[in-house]
């Protein structure tokens, strides 16, 4: 199901109201489908459609979204918001040597991910077999749903009342028979007492994943994860999987630049 976003009434008062509504339009093209419609962008922004209209000419304009007939698409060039990001902060650059070193010795990929609305970013996954000539490391986008152990672990991290709120919007973003939302939340809770939560692949991420917190001095939730292919059983125990990945995290949070994301 494609995500609507809520309108803003109780807006700051150094909210710049133009730009938020840009921003929405930007993310209304999440997940499903490439090509979108001026009504289909409006309801996924949660504007009118005249208002939807000024936005995405204005994108249009500036070179954010092409016209396909009475569709738009986003263009190469939104990459440009993340890659400041990436070349300002150093964090790909500092995390990197770090999950390359743990994929290495677990024989599959790792990731470092965060929380963003009702979805996980993968930020940063060293891809195993690494090799620095292919450039097979990657620094986003990629997603996977709350229902994966890494949004487990992510949503453990979260006070309770936010981490209800997150899994009462899960259907709005999941297939209703992935997961409930109360046995997610018993998932979570488990996660929340063993420091570690992991997924078969039921969740339909195509992956099975592992996860564990990475603590950082800021509220960002943060955790690094293992990914694998259920057909393919991994070179460790779950245990062994999951005191590397605690020592990952602590290599991790050790990183100054972290406290940037």
């Amino acid at each position: 199901m494609s995500k609507v976003f809520p309108s803003h009434n109780g807006r700051s008062e150094f909210e710049s109201n133009s730009f938020a509504k840009g921003l929405r339009i930007l993310e209304a093209f999440e997940g499903d489908t490439a090509l979108l419609s001026m009504a289909d962008i409006a309801r996924r922004a949660g504007q009118d459609r005249a208002t939807a209209r000024r936005g995405i000419l204005t994108l249009e304009a500036m070179g954010f979204l092409r016209r396909h007939g009475r569709l738009f698409s986003l263009t190469p060039k939104v990459l440009k918001l993340s890659e400041s990001f990436l070349q300002s902060s150093r964090v790909p650059q500092d995390v990197w040597p770090i999950l390359n070193q743990c994929a290495t010795r677990l024989k599959a990929d790792v990731c470092l991910a965060t929380l963003i609305d009702t979805r996980v970013l993968l930020i940063c996954t060293a891809v195993f077999p690494y090799s620095s000539t292919a450039m097979r490391n990657s620094a986003g986008p990629g997603f996977a749903p709350l229902s994966s152990a890494l949004g487990q672990m992510l949503l453990a991290q979260q006070p309770q009342e936010i981490s209800q709120t997150l899994m009462d919007q899960i259907a709005q973003t999941e297939p209703v028979d992935t997961i409930t939302t109360p046995e997610l939340s018993r998932h979570i809770q488990t996660a929340r007492t063993a420091g570690f939560a992991f997924d078969d692949g039921a969740c339909r991420f195509g992956y099975a994943n592992l996860a564990v917190p990475v603590q950082t001095s800021t509220d960002q939730a943060l955790v690094v994860g293992l990914l694998y292919k259920p057909s393919q059983p991994l070179s460790e125990t779950i245990e062994t999987c999951v005191d590397l990945l605690h020592d990952c995290a602590a290599d991790l949070s050790s990183l100054t630049n972290l406290s940037l994301m």
